[in-house]
């Protein structure tokens, strides 16, 4: 085995290993869990979050988790909720996410939606926002 061969063989696991490293994760790397109610009034939130979520459609994994569903009930105990919650919004593990310098939390119905008192303080522009902050699509 001469030098060269010698090289190539123990440079290119290298050359891999890096490339792999370097390389931009994978574009369905962002995970998106929506715990939801599945009642009448969410359905026009629900419509709208599906319209954010089209525009990422090989770049975050979705799932959805209905309160009132036996997925619902593991996945609010596996996530430590209780209560009546009508829609959270996990965005690789967490409701919060800063959004142009700011903190939201996408919790409630979205700002100006829904009844007063479930109201969050977040909009579809904040969701979007995120998704195309951790896809690194516009």
């Amino acid at each position: 085995m001469n030098a060269i061969t010698f090289l190539a063989i123990r440079l290119l696991p290298i050359l891999f290993g890096a490339i792999l490293i370097t390389a931009p994760a994978h574009a369905a790397s962002v995970k998106v869990e929506i715990l939801f109610m599945n009642h009448g009034p969410m359905q026009p939130v629900i419509k709208q979050i599906k319209d954010v979520l089209r525009q990422f459609p090989d770049a975050v994994q979705v799932f959805w988790h209905d309160v009132e569903t036996a997925d619902g009930a593991d996945f609010m105990k596996r996530m430590g909720i209780k209560g009546h919650i009508p829609l959270m919004i996990f965005v690789d593990g967490s409701t919060t996410q800063e959004v142009g310098g700011k903190s939201i939390n996408f919790t409630g119905f979205p700002n100006g939606a829904g009844p007063f008192m479930f109201q969050g303080a977040w909009g579809m522009q904040d969701l979007e926002a995120v998704l195309q902050s951790k896809t690194g699509k516009r």
